[in-house]
């Protein structure tokens, strides 16, 4: 190569540099974690979902009393979905799984939260008296027992259910009094615990 493409070549590489493609910035998974649950907060550990390792205290052996908050800082390279275990000072341990810290940039805990109570208010809106009816969790292949305590049920009748509180969906199933079935699948009895046959 000659002296003047020699210095040609070295001329145009700022220019190349500069008309390269920028690398796309990840987004950054840092924030703000917000302690409501009125005791204080002793570690805090973070690692992408699917980790073995938990990683070292976020706290950096700097407790974080109720009703403070901190920032803390995460490695965009480590993604956005993150679990987070919080150990409380009287031992207490509260874990928070797949949370989309690039979403939510404040998280904040709070005292734990009794489990849902799913119940069933089933009403019969036809012209057939309700013979029996079934009610399982979602998924569940058997039935089990009629769970009615009036029978039979009749036009425009209601009965109500309690159900063991924790899983919300449930399936229901009727019998008529001629003999014909009806169900109602993945119904959410904690959201919506009203229920109509048919």
């Amino acid at each position: 190569m000659s002296r003047r493409a020699a210095v040609l070549a070295l001329l145009a590489l700022p220019f190349a540099s500069a008309t390269a493609p920028a690398q796309p910035s990840l987004p950054d998974p840092s924030y703000t974690v917000v302690n409501n649950t009125g005791q204080t907060l002793e570690l805090l550990f973070v690692s992408p979902v699917g980790s073995r390792d938990w990683g070292p205290d976020r706290l950096a052996s700097r407790p974080l009393p109720s009703g403070s908050s901190r920032l803390v800082r995460l490695d965009p390279r480590d993604g956005c979905r993150q679990d987070l275990r919080a150990v409380f000072r009287d031992g207490t341990v509260q874990d928070l799984r797949d949370a989309n810290t690039c979403a939510a940039r404040v998280l904040t805990l709070g005292p734990p939260q009794p489990p849902p109570e799913p119940r069933l208010e089933l009403r019969n809106t036809g012209r057939q008296p309700i013979a029996a009816a079934y009610v399982s969790p979602s998924g569940v292949p058997d039935w089990g027992m009629d769970q009615m305590t009036v029978h039979p049920l009749p036009p425009g009748g209601v009965f109500r259910l309690e159900l063991p509180p924790g899983a919300c969906r449930y399936d229901v199933k009727v019998l008529y009094a001629d003999g014909a079935t009806e169900e109602r699948r993945g119904l959410d009895l904690c959201a919506r615990p009203r229920v109509r046959f048919p």
